[in-house]
């Protein structure tokens, strides 16, 4: 169930990470103005193939998906952004860096 949410982050994250260039690249599936209208929609329309890649879970690089509101594909890396910091994993999911931590100052 883990990897089924994971992959659905990733997706979620490719398709919503960038602007105009992606909305021309893929197809965009309007889950909140289209809730309560249901629809039986099939992965092979949308995509050709899935990839499951499980991130590394170590203490320094636990994840919490409820508070990462961007998940970006970008080369090499799957980055995941959200509560102020940045995580990097490569492609095999092996965790690379954190960027930022929330400062204790005033607008940190």
């Amino acid at each position: 169930m883990t990897r089924v949410l994971l992959v659905f982050y990733i997706l979620l994250g490719m398709i919503g990470c960038s602007k105009e260039k992606l909305l021309e690249e893929y197809p965009v599936i309007d889950i909140v103005n289209n809730a309560g209208k249901y629809q039986r929609l099939y992965f092979s329309d949308y995509f050709s193939s899935l990839e499951l890649i499980p991130l590394e879970t170590r203490d320094d690089c636990l994840v919490d998906f409820r508070f990462f509101h961007n998940i970006v594909v970008k080369d090499d890396f799957i980055f995941l952004q959200g509560q102020g910091r940045l995580y990097a994993f490569d492609k095999s999911g092996k965790f690379h860096a954190q960027i930022g931590e929330k400062g204790q100052g005033g607008g940190r």
